[in-house]
């Protein structure tokens, strides 16, 4: 089994291929974090291979009920700006996509998984993926 130090949380839509999470920090310079969907691995989270299994470190709102992955894709999903949100928009124009469908796709945790990417963390910021290993392989 491969292994690696990082993963993206992504899914593979029939029609518009990989989507990935993707977070905007923008509460560090005094407005609302941004949340949304990406088709850009260079614009993904990157999350440590383990995440799923580090609740505490992650999440200090978690109570512990359900699954901690699904909470963390769903709390994801919930503060997504789907009617403002550009990047949405694009998504949905470029794949000729409704939004109907993209929320009922990303809306099914089941379709999420974690797959290993290659970091390049040299920014200073946040790392970003630049490949991905294995697209069929899990992590």
């Amino acid at each position: 089994m491969m292994s690696s130090k990082h993963v993206v949380i992504s899914t593979k839509h029939p029609v518009a291929g990989y989507l990935y999470l993707e977070m905007i920090p923008d509460s560090e310079v005094g407005f609302s974090d941004i949340y949304q969907i990406t088709d850009s691995l260079f614009r993904a989270d990157v999350l440590p291979c383990d995440w799923r299994e580090h609740k505490r470190q992650w999440g200090k709102d978690f109570l512990g009920h359900g699954s901690w992955d699904v909470y963390y894709i769903k709390q994801h999903e919930n503060r997504i700006n789907w009617f403002g949100n550009d990047s949405i928009k694009k998504i949905k124009f470029r794949y000729s996509l409704s939004l109907k469908e993209l929320i009922d796709w990303v809306s099914d945790p089941d379709h999420w998984i974690d797959i290993a990417v290659e970091v390049d963390d040299t920014s200073g910021s946040r790392p970003m993926a630049v490949a991905m290993f294995n697209q069929n392989q899990h992590v």
